[in-house]
Formats: structure tokens, C-alpha cells, sequence
């Protein structure tokens, strides 16, 4: 007499994710895209960081990085007591440092915006001016702006890079009374 015994050999998974490259201080989503096997996966661990520790043992996982520059992440899957990894490179692009200074002007004067805007890599390609009167433009640099009447504004700057990051910051001018 002799027993029939099945055995089920597991397949084994294969570790896969998709990242998209992304600007400092936005969330970025890992997405997992493994393949089980036919298994039923069991656990996932993301190392985010590079430092070897899983930051998250979600299926998925989000994270924002600080720090510009080209990153890696990797993804550990186990099934059945098998495992696989998964490292996926990706960018995170540096924001727009905006360095803008206005000159207070006299009433029909135009007031000259300044700027010595920088990116640690890149380019910028516009800025974006909210005049605070009502008004705005699209410049690639500098500017400058003829108020309607004397008093003090809040001109707000958004610079756009080449990779669709951004950055905002404000400036006061004063336009004086003429004598």
C-alpha cells in the first residue's frame, strides 16, 4: 500500500514597484507591483531611507524627502517564507531658492524688482509676480511695476523649475507720496 502525498511547491515572488521622481517636501508614493506566483504575499518591508531599516511595513507606502538629490528605494516581499527585492533609483528635485528684493519707488515711478533667485540644480524657468494691486505677470527674471497710487503692497513671487517644482515667498514695497 503506499500514500499518495501532495506537495505544493510556492512560487516564489517577484519584488516590483513604481516610484515617480518628485520635488523636496512632497509626498511621494511607492506603489507595489509584485508579482505573488501564486502565492499569497505576506509581508512587505520599504527601506525609504537607505539606511537598511524599513520605514514602513504597509503594501504601500508614502514618504517626503528633505534633501535633493538622486535616491533608491527598496522593497522586501515574503511569501511562504520566500522573499524577494526590489531597488527602484528615482530623483528628488531641489525647489527654487527665491532671493527677491523690491525698491521702494515715489507714485508714478515704476518699482524695480531685483532677483537673484538660484536653484541648486536646474533652471528656473518663470516667475510668477502677484502685485498685490490687482495686477500680475509672468516674467523669466527680474521686473518691474508702475502702482496706481501710493501706499504699501504685498507682492507675492511663485518660481516654477524646469522639473515642476515651486517655491513662493513675498516682498513689501512702498510707493511714497510725491512731494
Amino acid at each position: 500500500y503506499v500514500d499518495m502525498v501532495d506537495v505544493h511547491i510556492a512560487g516564489t515572488p517577484i519584488a516590483n514597484f513604481s516610484v515617480d521622481n518628485a520635488c523636496v517636501g512632497t509626498p511621494i508614493n511607492f506603489i507595489d507591483q509584485t508579482t505573488a506566483n501564486g502565492t499569497s504575499l505576506s509581508s512587505w518591508a520599504w527601506d525609504l531611507t537607505g539606511n537598511g531599516n524599513a520605514n514602513t511595513l504597509n503594501q504601500n507606502a508614502t514618504f517626503t524627502y528633505n534633501t535633493a538629490g538622486p535616491k533608491q528605494a527598496t522593497l522586501i516581499v515574503t511569501s511562504l517564507g520566500c522573499s524577494d527585492t526590489a531597488v527602484v533609483p528615482f530623483e528628488v528635485y531641489p525647489l527654487p531658492q527665491i532671493n527677491i528684493l523690491g525698491l521702494n519707488a515715489c507714485d508714478k515711478d515704476a518699482v524695480a524688482f531685483n532677483n537673484n533667485s538660484t536653484i541648486l540644480y536646474g533652471s528656473i524657468d518663470s516667475l510668477s509676480w502677484n502685485f498685490g494691486d490687482g495686477t500680475q505677470d509672468v516674467t523669466p527674471s527680474s521686473t518691474s511695476h508702475v502702482f496706481s497710487q501710493p501706499g504699501q503692497y504685498t507682492t507675492t513671487v511663485t518660481a516654477y523649475s524646469n522639473q515642476g517644482c515651486q517655491s513662493i515667498a513675498v516682498e513689501n514695497v512702498e510707493v511714497y507720496h510725491n512731494p
